[in-house]
């Protein structure tokens, strides 16, 4: 296992092109062993399925850590009068991890890319969270660490900001009076 994450590290200094197309199948549904398996194959590495559920474990692990200042930011948003709803380009699998998670708590709606086989920026997976958390997209607030992701939303009628950390997040909620200083 050591082995194939050493590589992977090495490998994502390549042009990540290839990689970034890997991970959307995966995030869009693949299963897990598929995924590797392809991951394997790029870097002339064979991936067995014990390899495979060791590597999906580590994959899971290294995004189970949000940020304190941003789990510092959710604890604020649950006593606010706005409904939290989290859209994640996410593996199946992660998403029944993070559903394990006290941080994801907090959140009264959960979407997970891999659950639905969409992922963003496909308009189509915001539109369907619309859907579920019942509201309209001119009454969303949409962040996201991708510009790609932001521009979707904000196409498809949501107020959508880059995500530039919490305090940045605080800020601009505050500005629209989501939470109070």
């Amino acid at each position: 296992m050591q082995i194939i994450l050493g590589r992977l590290d090495t490998h994502l200094g390549r042009p990540r092109q290839a990689q970034q197309r890997l991970r959307a199948a995966y995030d869009g549904g693949q299963p897990p062993a598929e995924y590797w398996a392809a991951v394997g194959a790029r870097l002339g590495i064979a991936v067995d399925d014990p390899l495979a559920e060791r590597l999906t474990a580590a994959d899971i692990a290294g995004w189970l850590h949000p940020d304190p200042a941003a789990l510092d930011l959710l604890d604020e948003l649950r006593s606010a009068p706005v409904q939290l709803a989290l859209l994640s380009n996410a593996p199946a699998v992660f998403g029944r991890a993070a559903e394990r998670q006290d941080w994801t708590r907090g959140f009264q709606h959960l979407l997970f890319s891999g659950d639905v086989q969409l992922i963003k920026p496909d308009p189509r997976i915001y539109r369907l969270l619309l859907d579920r958390i019942g509201a309209r997209a001119a009454e969303c607030l949409f962040f996201d660490d991708r510009p790609d992701n932001v521009r979707a939303a904000q196409e498809c009628g949501m107020r959508a900001e880059l995500w530039r950390g919490a305090p940045a997040a605080r800020s601009g909620l505050r500005e629209r009076g989501a939470i109070t200083p």
